[in-house]
């Protein structure tokens, strides 16, 4: 199980990415790595969280700005818009709608950047509250839809997708 502060590095490590991914294949790669590895450490997040705790008052909440920084470097990426179903449990999904690869990023970034300022604040219960949360009912659609949209893109080019010659 990922301990909190294993999710704090890897939190970390996804806001540091996300404010300069690269704009080319290899960038795709790695939004698919930053992501996913953040995702799936969010889904070892213990269970132990309350619905009714509300979290103290935000050190610093991520601003509009800070937002739009995020979104616009993410823009750079290869695609940024793809098709969306919102309910696959749908059967037959509802009409496609569009989504916006760079917009994913730059919410989840603004959940997990904001439970990272209360984990680094010293209110380690109200960052895992906060990303547990947003995880369930906000941020975790993004990173889900984000990474079947990059895995889309990456299958397209094999050799990206495998990792271009990396040795395991």
């Amino acid at each position: 199980m990922t301990t909190l502060s294993g999710f704090a590095g890897e939190a970390q490590r996804f806001c540091e990415w996300a404010q300069n991914p690269l704009g080319d294949d290899a960038g795709a790669r790695e939004a698919l790595l930053r992501v996913s590895s953040l995702y799936l450490a969010g889904l070892h997040l213990s269970g132990d969280w309350q619905a009714s705790l509300e979290p103290e008052p935000l050190p610093d909440s991520v601003s509009k700005q800070e937002w739009q920084r995020v979104y616009a470097a993410s823009a750079t990426l290869p695609f940024q818009y793809y098709s969306e179903i919102s309910n696959p449990l749908e059967v037959p999904p509802e009409d496609a709608g569009v989504g916006d690869l760079a917009d994913d990023i730059a919410d989840i970034y603004r959940d997990v950047a904001e439970g990272l300022r209360l984990y680094e604040a010293g209110h380690p219960r109200e960052a895992l509250w906060q990303w547990v949360f947003n995880l369930t009912y906000h941020w975790g659609a993004h990173a889900t839809s984000a990474m079947r949209a990059l895995h889309w893109y990456l299958s397209d080019n094999e050799s990206e997708l495998a990792g271009a010659g990396d040795v395991m």
